[in-house]
């Protein structure tokens, strides 16, 4: 338990959870413009329908984040970050109309913290190789 850094789970999702807000607002804005300015419920669908749901692109780099902070226990403490934001996430989801079947938002949560080890792994690997 010496490696885990609360300090580094925390600010690693919160950077993904700040993230996934912004860019989805971003991308509604977009799709709205490009809809000729009309603000329906198809672009609010079509934004959480992207792939990935909830851009697991971001929690590789939330991972690393939280592996960088940590700077220690890399794979541990990015692997913790997405698990602690998926936990974030799953209270949020609830009695949401959600855009996929319930199976692949389990197998969303299964792999959002092997993203998160991903970007651990990455962060160890960089400073294994300094």
């Amino acid at each position: 338990m010496n490696s885990v850094s609360i300090k580094g789970i925390l600010l690693g999702s919160l950077f993904d959870l700040v993230m996934t807000v912004v860019i989805g607002i971003v991308l509604v804005f977009v799709l709205t413009a490009s809809n000729g300015g009309n603000a329906d419920l198809d672009v609010f669908g079509r934004v959480a329908c992207l792939p990935g749901g909830r851009w697991l692109a971001l929690t590789v780099i939330a991972g690393y984040l939280a592996a960088w902070i940590a700077g220690r226990g890399e794979m541990i403490n990015g692997t913790l970050c997405a698990v602690f934001t998926t936990a974030i996430m799953i209270p949020m989801m609830a009695g949401q109309s959600l855009p996929w079947p319930m199976t692949i938002i389990v197998i969303l949560c299964i792999l959002t913290p092997l993203f998160g080890l991903l970007g651990g792994y990455l962060r160890w690997r960089r400073v294994k190789g300094s």
